[in-house]
């Protein structure tokens, strides 16, 4: 994958305002942590590396001998951190759980760690501020598979996911997208937000939106783990091409049965192509 693992545009203020909020409001519905010390470290240490190679514009490390320096030139924020251990030893804007929380709240993309190897594989750490109608809660100490039960055919990721597992942590990073439909634009569709989709009509053209998940994966084979980063873009169906309208008419046209169920799209196909078709 010769793409960024992080993405920065012009939304960037949303997803950073949506993980204050969140966090603000119900930090252990977002935020789970299993990890250990070393697998912390490590990943504190990939992402600092990987923010300030990828975005050095936005982005800057000052290394100190007792106390280093993150610097977030779009808010001016400021991390400071053990050089030696990378804790985090304070902040000028928040109050973070941890080091690892206060860099990912610094990036659009949500995060998930998995460990595993030939005989088990947990979740052990989800920092999950724009959640897709599941919750960091009920999933932190989950198998993948246990994770994901409700996804239709993940029988057949079931039957090789030990191959799967070792694919991802020795392997990548690799990229994929998924894609749902809602009726609102909210980044957060955690279960038990008030405001959450409760009813999807999709008889108002207005407020149709398409919801796509960027995910990469990056291995972390040294700990027999590997990072699932989630990065969610919605955008009203106004707003797409005339081409990228006919593309998602043929996916809701041929869309399986128990995916349609899924998605919440069941008996509402019609609706949603007519309103596409405009």
């Amino acid at each position: 994958m010769n793409e960024k693992i992080t993405q920065l545009d012009t939304n960037y203020a949303i997803y950073y305002q949506n993980k204050r909020h969140n966090k603000k409001n119900a930090f252990s519905r977002y935020v789970q942590d299993q990890l250990d010390i070393g697998l912390t470290y490590s990943v504190t240490e990939f992402i600092i590396k990987t923010i300030c190679d990828e975005w050095p514009e936005c982005f800057a490390w000052e290394p100190g001998e007792i106390t280093s320096t993150l610097t977030n030139h779009l808010t001016t924020e400021t991390l400071a951190f053990d050089t030696a251990n990378l804790t985090l030893l304070s902040s000028s804007i928040e109050v973070y759980q941890n080091g690892l929380d206060a860099l990912l709240s610094q990036i659009p993309e949500d995060l998930s760690i998995i460990e595993c190897d030939a005989s088990f594989d947990k979740i052990r750490y989800l920092h999950l501020c724009s959640p897709n109608f599941w919750s960091a809660e009920e999933k932190i100490g989950n198998s993948f598979i246990t994770a994901h039960e409700a996804v239709p055919g993940m029988e057949k990721i079931n039957d090789n996911h030990s191959a799967l597992n070792e694919l991802l942590k020795t392997s990548g990073p690799f990229q994929r997208f998924t894609w749902g439909l809602t009726t609102n634009r909210y980044l957060n569709q955690h279960p038990k937000k008030r405001n959450r989709l409760n009813a999807r009509l999709f008889d108002d053209f207005n407020q149709i939106f398409l919801r796509v998940e960027r995910q990469v994966t990056v291995p972390f084979y040294k700990h027999n783990a590997y990072l699932f980063f989630i990065r969610t873009y919605v955008t009203s169906i106004k707003d797409l091409s005339k081409t990228e309208k006919l593309i998602l008419i043929k996916a809701v046209e041929s869309m399986p049965s128990e995916i349609v169920l899924y998605k919440g799209l069941a008996g509402k196909q019609e609706t949603i192509i007519n309103n596409l078709s405009r």
